[in-house]
């Protein structure tokens, strides 16, 4: 027999909702609004968990900011949870900015200090800042950085979710792991396991693949 030919399939915020209910044993057709509602709350509250279980490698969004002569701190985009792999460009090469921690920066003897910035701090406040060292000594230098943003928010149940489809059964079960604490607690031992291992395998995709390299000093 012939397949498809297609690649289309996704499910939309309401399907996942009912998919997690039937996993429950809720009858759809028992649903009101305050059921999809709570089901919604639990589907952000589980995309806050997952953003600090690993790097959500979907979410990562390559950025540039252009810096300022003398000017240390710079204000990351609303919605940033961490920065990974970032580089200061200067005439086209890119040199590697090493990540300090927060006492590193802090113990820097004179912070404003001009030169070519080679240490990052990310200070991860509600409002996310980047403070570089050296101080910039031009206005031309760029920092590229990966960045990890955060999932969207899930507000209505006709849309789709800002997860990859790869991620969908683990999506589902951990939903209903969820609603399972809410609507069927006899039910929870059989179904956190299958949302702890539908994670784990999607999480163990989400890995980087590059080969690693280690080369005698």
């Amino acid at each position: 027999m012939a397949t498809s030919g297609t690649f289309v399939f996704n499910l939309t915020v309401d399907e996942m909702i009912t998919e997690a209910y039937e996993r429950c044993e809720v009858r759809p057709q028992s649903l009101t609004q305050y059921d999809a509602e709570t089901a919604r709350r639990s589907l952000n509250l589980m995309f806050t968990d997952w953003s600090v279980q690993g790097i959500n490698y979907w979410t990562l969004i390559e950025t540039t900011q252009t810096l300022t002569q003398g000017t240390n701190a710079y204000v990351l985009p609303t919605g940033t949870l961490d920065v990974f792999s970032m580089v200061i460009r200067r005439s086209g090469a890119d040199s590697v900015m090493q990540r300090a921690s927060l006492t590193q920066y802090h113990e820097q003897p004179n912070k404003d200090e001009q030169g070519k910035p080679s240490l990052f701090f990310l200070d991860r406040q509600l409002t996310p800042v980047i403070y570089v060292w050296n101080s910039p000594q031009n206005s031309t230098d760029q920092l590229i950085y990966w960045r990890m943003q955060q999932i969207e928010d899930v507000s209505l149940s006709n849309s789709t979710v800002d997860v990859p489809v790869r991620w969908t059964e683990a999506l589902c079960a951990g939903l209903a792991a969820k609603l399972a604490v809410k609507k069927n607690k006899a039910l929870l031992t059989i179904l956190q396991p299958l949302a702890t291992d539908a994670f784990n395998n999607a999480a163990d995709d989400e890995r980087e693949k590059a080969s690693l390299k280690i080369v005698p000093g």
